[in-house]
């Protein structure tokens, strides 16, 4: 378990070392031990503390840094979910969202409540994209919220036939 990213996920999830103990069954002082490495947890309490944190287990751990975030290396992952392992699979429709290597971590990270299917992961990169300001954001000229050269738009935004 990294310790540092223990700490940063404890932090945004707005918890006190004192809270998430209590949350999974273990003192503020073995969380503050597991924060700075003076300690290593247990499968059982890595898992714990993922989910409570709403974070994938193998994020909290150093080797997340070093698992490639490509679609090859997802496939290879016993732990990647199905549903994304179908998209990986699925080279053409992979190719044609042109899902860059932060879009692939980002989908690995994520702890679902239930399994979602290829399509769940399609909605979800899409929700990615719109949140974070991504490709997938409309802009001026894409089509989408843009005015075409029969068209107007007035103050409030609204298109018009020209």
């Amino acid at each position: 378990m990294n310790g540092d990213r223990l700490r940063e996920a404890r932090q945004r999830a707005g918890l006190t070392q004192t809270d998430l103990g209590e949350r999974v069954g273990v003192s503020q002082s073995m969380i503050g031990a597991l924060e700075h490495g003076r300690r290593s947890a247990s499968r059982e309490l890595e898992q714990a503390l993922a989910e409570e944190l709403g974070v994938a287990a193998d994020s909290l751990t150093d080797s997340a840094s070093t698992i490639p975030d490509t679609p090859e290396s997802l496939l290879k992952n016993p732990r990647t979910a199905e549903g994304l392992c179908a998209l990986a699979r699925d080279r053409v429709l992979a190719a044609s969202l042109d899902i860059q290597p932060e879009e692939w971590r980002a989908l690995r990270s994520l702890m679902l409540p239930a399994p979602a299917t290829k399509d769940g992961y399609v909605a979800l990169l899409m929700t990615i994209r719109l949140v974070t300001g991504g490709r997938g954001t409309p802009t001026a000229g894409a089509g989408q919220g843009a005015a075409t050269a029969s068209e107007t738009s007035d103050s409030s935004g609204t298109v018009h036939p020209s």
